[in-house]
Parts: structure tokens; sequence; C-alpha cells
């Protein structure tokens, strides 16, 4: 696993998906903020125990279920994608780091207290939820308008969508 070839160092990042990238494919994203929590849960099952057992919305009666490559780490980080409230929320209650896409800094701060206020009610320390901003950036030292032009795409295609 990418765990095992860093050393410990690896960490997994989840969403719930997108309109946009599962629709196209014909796929069912009815409750798929539920399937990502439940999912999370039992990836911490799978890391802690030997054999799981677990009945699931899902994926049905999962019976003594085990993985045979373990990570290194006790619990390797998980990092949710999260835009929305639903996901906020999952990501304050479970996540080891928030990944927001495409937001401007105004809505991220809003959206961080948020995820915090999630921890507390959860009875986490929010302070232990990591967050990563994630924005576009082009640059041209010979004319700043080309690096302009290089973030139209994203400026009207995942900024509009995005928030």
């Amino acid at each position: 696993t990418l765990d095992q070839i860093s050393n410990g160092r690896g960490m997994i990042g989840l969403g719930a998906g997108e309109a946009m990238n599962i629709d196209m494919y014909g796929l069912n994203r009815k409750r798929s903020v539920s399937k990502l929590r439940e999912y999370i849960i039992l990836l911490r099952k799978f890391w802690a125990k030997k054999k799981v057992n677990h009945k699931s919305d899902f994926w049905g009666e999962i019976k003594n279920a085990f993985i045979e490559i373990r990570p290194v780490q006790e619990n390797p980080p998980i990092y949710i994608a999260a835009n929305g409230p639903k996901t906020r929320k999952i990501t304050g209650e479970l996540g080891d780091g928030w990944y927001p896409l495409y937001q401007p800094p105004w809505v991220i701060k809003n959206n961080l207290k948020e995820v915090m206020d999630v921890a507390k009610k959860a009875g986490r320390d929010p302070n232990e939820i990591d967050y990563v901003y994630d924005c576009f950036v082009a640059i041209d030292d010979d004319n700043p308008d080309n690096a302009v032009k290089r973030c139209e795409f994203f400026k009207t295609s995942y900024l509009l969508n995005s928030w």
C-alpha cells in the first residue's frame, strides 16, 4: 500500500462525489453522503481489528472480513473533500483533514468554523483536524496576462460549480 511504500506517511482522500462526475457514468448517487460516512467507519474498523463483522446499509452483512495488508500507521489520516454542509459535518465528526475544493478565502473561513464546531460537539479537539487550501496558480514572468488566460477555464468551470 502507499502507507507501506512511504513508511507510514500515507493519507487517504475521500469524498461523496459530485453530480458532474457520477451521473455521466449512470451511477446512483442517492445517499452518497451516508455511504461515505459508513465507508470511513468501516475503514477504521478494518485497520483496528483482525476480523470485522458489520451490518451495512450498502454492502450487506459483513462477516469475519479482514484485510491482509495492514497500513504502517495504526490509523492513516483520512482527508474528506467536503464543500456541502453534510460532508463538512462528517469531516468534523470523523475526518482527520478537510479538503475544500476551490473556495475563496472568505467561504473557507466560515466553513472551517462549521467543521470545527461540529468537531467540538462530537467531543473531538478541533485543533487535531488539518485542512488544505486548494487554489489555482499560474505564473508568467514575461506577460502576466498570459497567466490570467491560463486560469480562465478554471474560473468558469470549477469555481462556479464549487460553491
